[in-house]
């Protein structure tokens, strides 16, 4: 949650932002053509007891509504952690963004 947060708030863009287990608890602000909008990687565990998978949806109808690029990912039968594919699925995703940043 504080990774959408503080990084689709930012003056100055970040590559990319990965939301583990989380969601867009906000979007005040957010509209302001503005601000920079880094791709975001979602994955959320069908299993999560904190934080349930519908906030996945949200977040994801939130973020393509305000225009920014969004991947999800579903992780089925994890609970509120993340998984291998998971880990793997961020670390690749950060790593592309990477790749294609000024």
């Amino acid at each position: 949650m504080m990774a959408l947060h503080v990084g689709l708030r930012r003056p100055r863009a970040v590559a990319a932002i990965v939301g583990y287990s989380g969601m867009l608890a906000g979007t005040l602000g957010l509209g302001h053509d503005a601000l920079p909008k880094p791709p975001v990687l979602l994955v959320h565990g069908t299993a999560d007891p904190v934080v349930p998978i519908a906030a996945l949806h949200m977040s994801e109808s939130e973020l393509k509504r305000l225009g920014i690029d969004v991947t999800t990912h579903i992780s089925y039968g994890v609970a509120h952690s993340v998984d291998p594919v998971g880990l793997r699925l961020g670390r690749d995703f950060v790593a592309d963004a990477f790749a294609h940043s000024s």
